[in-house]
């Protein structure tokens, strides 16, 4: 007797299978791969927005007279670690 339809009609169904598979083997790799890349482009010595915000705040209480030399040292030193 001749099949007409591939493993008595199981062909589309494990063809359909298959792709999703592959689709998610290829589409973690490339997420991995992605946030792998991205880690790298991040350095330590990268400032956030909100260090650079919390820098411009502590030069203008120093052009104020806020704080002095000192304090204004010393708080800079620790925003950039």
């Amino acid at each position: 007797m001749m099949y007409w339809h591939w493993q008595d009609g199981y062909g589309w169904a494990m063809l359909t299978v298959n792709v999703l598979f592959w689709l998610l083997v290829v589409g973690g790799i490339t997420l991995v791969v992605l946030a792998l890349m991205r880690a790298e482009g991040r350095r330590p010595d990268d400032r956030g927005d909100d260090t650079t915000q919390a820098l411009s705040i502590l030069k203008e209480r120093f052009a104020r007279g806020e704080i002095d030399d000192d304090e204004f040292r010393r708080r800079h030193d620790l925003l950039l670690r």
